[in-house]
């Protein structure tokens, strides 16, 4: 600390003389010394003060704030190569941060959801229809499931949440509701909606994709799924969306 008050005194000592010199000069005509040494002087001294007051204040808040900037471009370019969009703490709250039913209503081209059982879908008769709506307009509905005869899967629950013997019924219930809704499809309008079952694989993620934008949550086997986070990602050619939509359509073709 000593030696850097002797540092701050000797710049602000030559600051003054500086000054000074600029004083005489400038009083003895040669304006350009006096301008050139007002100048240097005026440096000198604000570095002194600006540090000074730095210190005084816990360091240099420019070097953080520029730190925070580019660790924040840094994650925001991550992001955007990757087509992260946004993120969802808690599952339980994308209920009202997203709205499904008009995601459902807004699709043109493709509609892709995965999931144990499906079952908040299944069982709101306004969502089931704008699915047939959909289905009728020529969007492609790809649905996936878990059967409730997976061998596989009470080694993907975690058994201190017991509500696996829900699930399985939420499954079969799922699974005739969207049936049925198929064989309701006009004949020529079927094939642009279809319902797998997932037989022997174990499903670690849910998926809901609208055209563009998909909404990925990972299965945790520590919690229940509405405290797990929610991805967002946008924009199908955009690497991580690429990643789990790859996912999604290897789950889908090994369960036809």
């Amino acid at each position: 600390m000593r030696q850097r008050s002797i540092i701050y005194a000797l710049f602000l000592a030559i600051g003054i003389i500086l000054l000074l010199s600029s004083y005489i000069a400038k009083a003895s005509g040669n304006l350009l010394v006096g301008d050139t040494s007002k100048d240097l002087g005026v440096v000198i001294i604000s570095l002194v003060l600006v540090d000074l007051l730095w210190k005084l204040v816990g360091g240099d808040p420019l070097s953080k704030e520029i730190a925070e900037l580019k660790k924040y471009n840094n994650l925001h370019a991550v992001a955007l190569e990757g087509g992260l969009e946004g993120l969802i703490l808690k599952a339980n709250d994308a209920k009202t941060e997203v709205d499904w039913l008009e995601m459902i209503k807004k699709s043109q081209e493709h509609i892709d959801i995965c999931g144990h059982t499906l079952v908040d879908i299944a069982e709101k008769p306004d969502w089931v229809s704008a699915l047939k709506n959909r289905a009728e307009s020529g969007v492609h509905i790809r649905l996936i499931l878990n059967s409730p005869s997976n061998p596989t899967l009470p080694n993907g629950i975690n058994p201190d949440i017991p509500n696996l013997p829900k699930m399985m019924e939420d499954m079969k219930f799922s699974w005739n509701k969207f049936t049925e809704l198929q064989n309701s499809l006009p004949v020529d309008k079927q094939s642009n909606l279809s319902v797998v079952q997932i037989k022997t694989d174990i499903l670690f993620i849910n998926i809901r994709r609208f055209d563009e934008k998909l909404y990925l949550l990972h299965y945790l086997y520590s919690t229940l799924n509405e405290y797990c986070p929610v991805f967002i990602f946008e924009g199908h050619q955009k690497q991580l969306f690429k990643l789990y939509l790859d996912e999604f359509n290897k789950i889908y073709s090994h369960n036809l």
